[in-house]
């Protein structure tokens, strides 16, 4: 069996978590000469800086390569464009999370049942519940326990409408079988949204064998992130709402979606409407910056969020005399 290749895209202002996560890797317990690719997208910290003790420590095993295009997906696009022909299993796995010693053993294990497609459990940063259990949307009991005594189980069920409805793939704690999934890629457009979802569903649409483990085998960690630096009231907000609407009708134009899919797809981008609008309000009242353009493409691309502008300006003024009436003339910010 060969070992797989992890991939690893690299961008962080801060040095030292790179190193953490590449000595995770390097240290998987009965799997030998696992093989790194890490992808510098113009990190201010230079990947090759940062890694110089452990590349010269475990020689061949550490790739360093550079991106010049933005985002993790690009990176990892640049990677698995790099592959080595006879390369069998692809783990990804981001460059502020670690693994545990013996998540590549459990997956390589999992994987070699027949299966194409292995995710886990994992602890989402500050948490102490792991993200299974507190999202409640994959239940062991639901799915085929592969042995006994092993947290191995096969996902019975469509995938698809998971991920749709619940996603429940981490994206660090994925490893695949590469024949299947060769030709698939991340849509670097959809990088502050969507970009990993779109990816798992073209998984499904080559394969259903999907296996996944109960155990909690990654922790993520604290550092560069699209999405976590990128909420209300920041100045990525709208870009990234902007994002999220183009990324859901993607999904409904592309996979014509019937059913309870399609009304949750509408109903997400309903409320993410709302979001943009009151969004803008917020920065008018408060005197922040708008840029035109982003505004333009989210009319553009939804006209109703446009229509829907002027009687949610009305409902808010009419929520703020409500408060400032019931407040005794004192404004709540």
């Amino acid at each position: 069996m060969r070992p797989p290749w992890v991939v690893i895209p690299f961008y962080q202002k801060r040095p030292g978590i790179l190193p953490r996560a590449v000595s995770s890797a390097l240290v998987q317990e009965g799997i030998d000469d696992v093989r790194i690719i890490v992808v510098d997208n113009l990190s201010p910290v230079a990947a090759s800086v940062d890694l110089a003790e452990l590349v010269a420590a475990h020689p061949g095993r550490i790739h360093i390569m550079t991106c010049s295009r933005r985002g993790p997906g690009a990176a990892r696009n640049a990677a698995l464009d790099s592959l080595p022909s006879d390369v069998e299993y692809v783990a990804f796995l981001d460059s502020d999370d670690e693994w545990r010693p013996d998540h590549l053993r459990h997956a390589v294990e999992a994987l070699s049942h027949g299966f194409d497609f292995y995710f886990s459990d994992f602890y989402h940063l500050g948490q102490s519940v792991s993200a299974f259990r507190r999202a409640g949307r994959l239940d062991p009991a639901q799915h085929r326990r592969l042995r006994a005594n092993a947290a191995y189980y096969e996902y019975v069920g469509s995938m698809f409408n998971q991920i749709l409805t619940g996603n429940v793939i981490g994206t660090s704690t994925v490893v695949f079988r590469r024949a299947p999934c060769h030709e698939i890629r991340f849509e670097e457009e959809y990088a502050r949204a969507g970009e990993d979802y779109l990816f798992w569903l073209e998984v499904c649409a080559r394969t259903s064998k999907f296996v996944f483990s109960s155990s909690v085998e990654c922790q993520y960690g604290e550092g560069v992130n699209v999405y976590s630096g990128s909420g209300w009231g920041t100045e990525g907000s709208l870009e990234r709402t902007y994002c999220e609407v183009k990324y859901l009708k993607a999904i409904a134009n592309r996979y014509h979606l019937t059913g309870i899919l399609a009304e949750d797809n509408r109903r997400h981008i309903r409320r993410l409407r709302r979001y943009f609008v009151a969004d803008i309000l917020h920065r008018l009242l408060h005197r922040r910056s708008i840029h035109p353009h982003i505004v333009l493409r989210q009319v553009g691309q939804d006209v109703w969020t446009g229509i829907l502008f002027g009687p949610l300006v009305l409902a808010i003024l009419w929520s703020s005399l409500r408060t400032r009436w019931a407040g005794g003339g004192a404004v709540t910010r």
